[in-house]
């Protein structure tokens, strides 16, 4: 019985040291026996392996810093159009209360030019209303705002020449 055992015992000591000299291509999983296999050339596989990870990330970091960038130029440049737009709508505002002022120091038209001079006030209110709801709307988009803006100021150059119409009739 005892030469069984020690049989037993030799045959799963052989058996244990030949699972534990498994190979990897990886020299950190090999071991001793793993680096007498795979020499150098393992340890060179995963140094490369490694510096293609490395250059892609380093890759994929510039791409985001090009993004980063032209997101700073975009926002830039949208910060200066929005700024140009509220000067545009301040200027406006004044042009219409201008006229309104100048309408309505008016006095003693015939009813022809009294109900035009009328007719232009409330223009102008619509006009002021739009433009206030304009520059409250933060959900249009900047191109949108700017058309409407456009129309807006033009809507006040016909006003102001039907007003100047009126005064010079």
């Amino acid at each position: 019985m005892s030469a069984s055992v020690i049989r037993l015992s030799v045959v799963c000591l052989v058996l244990f040291g030949m699972v534990s000299c498994t190979t990897s291509d990886d020299p950190r999983q090999g071991g001793l026996i793993g680096y007498m296999a795979t020499g150098e050339e393992g340890y060179q596989r995963r140094l490369d392996n490694r510096q293609s990870e490395l250059s892609d990330v380093e890759s994929k970091t510039q791409q985001e810093k090009s993004k980063t960038y032209a997101l700073q130029d975009s926002r830039e440049s949208l910060s200066a159009r929005l700024q140009k737009q509220r000067e545009a709508m301040q200027a406006m505002d004044e042009e219409i209360g201008r006229l309104r002022t100048e309408c309505e120091k008016l006095q003693q038209l015939p009813e022809d030019k009294e109900i035009e001079r009328l007719r232009i006030l409330d223009e102008l209110t619509v006009i002021q209303n739009h433009s206030r709801e304009l520059s409250g709307d933060s959900s249009m988009l900047i191109q949108q705002k700017e058309e409407t803006l456009h129309k807006l100021q033009d809507e006040v150059a016909l006003l102001l020449e039907r007003y100047s119409l009126l005064t010079t009739l």
